[in-house]
């Protein structure tokens, strides 16, 4: 059966935290390493020295991004197995490197991407990243289409199906989009709801795993997003 796993990139722009989370389903039979350890040096979140490796969704992202954005640290675990996880910091922090020009925009403003629908009973996943620079925005919000080549880059590392070679075993993760089992928020009134990974009650991994939408591809926004939550002064 398929490993389920979550990635999370933790980064910070003007003491804004920005967090992203993707999930990939592993397959293959790990020789020496862990399927996490394997998924986040396939997207290039584990190298020595400062330079990412290239071709990865890791580089891409901080070719797209400010030095502003800091990213702090990447974490991946496999959702079933409590004994699978890796934790990646960078020590210091690791800043987006992007030629761009202009001057930094506010926290709020991002660069947008959405999935592909290719389940009618699961929602497009959506990202936001932030470390917009002024170059990349023309008149009415919209992406220069120059940049948009850099957000093109980034969605199609974000579609890919990735491998990593454990001494001759190949470990494969390809992208999905997960529906979380909702549930009411105990003590909660008026009820409020969230949502979860599916747990044992709820028929555990082999009901999650009917729950995912597998194939779609990522694109990018063509106009700036905005998120209120990253105002300065507001949140995380």
């Amino acid at each position: 059966m398929a490993e389920l796993l979550e990635v999370v990139l933790e980064s910070t722009i003007s003491n804004q935290q920005f967090v992203n989370r993707w999930n990939y389903l592993g397959s293959g039979i790990p020789a020496s390493v862990s399927y996490s350890f394997a998924l986040l040096s396939a997207l290039g979140f584990i190298f020595t020295g400062s330079t990412v490796p290239a071709d990865t969704l890791f580089n891409a992202i901080v070719d797209l991004v400010s030095p502003a954005l800091v990213f702090e640290q990447a974490i991946a675990k496999n959702i079933y197995d409590v004994e699978d996880f890796y934790d990646r910091p960078f020590v210091g922090g690791h800043a987006g490197e992007t030629e761009i020009s202009g001057d930094d925009m506010p926290a709020f403003n991002a660069y947008g991407f959405r999935t592909s629908r290719v389940r009618s009973d699961i929602r497009r996943a959506t990202k936001r990243f932030g470390g917009m620079r002024e170059g990349a925005n023309v008149t009415g919000g919209n992406i220069n289409p120059s940049i948009l080549v850099k957000l093109t880059d980034v969605a199609d590392k974000m579609s890919e199906v990735v491998e990593y070679d454990d001494e001759g075993n190949t470990l494969t993760f390809s992208p999905v989009v997960v529906s979380k089992f909702k549930y009411t928020v105990p003590g909660s009134s008026p009820a409020r709801y969230a949502y979860r990974y599916y747990g044992e009650d709820e028929g555990g991994k082999t009901e999650q795993l009917l729950h995912i939408a597998e194939g779609g591809a990522w694109e990018p926004y063509n106009t700036v997003r905005s998120q209120m939550s990253r105002q300065i002064g507001r949140g995380q």
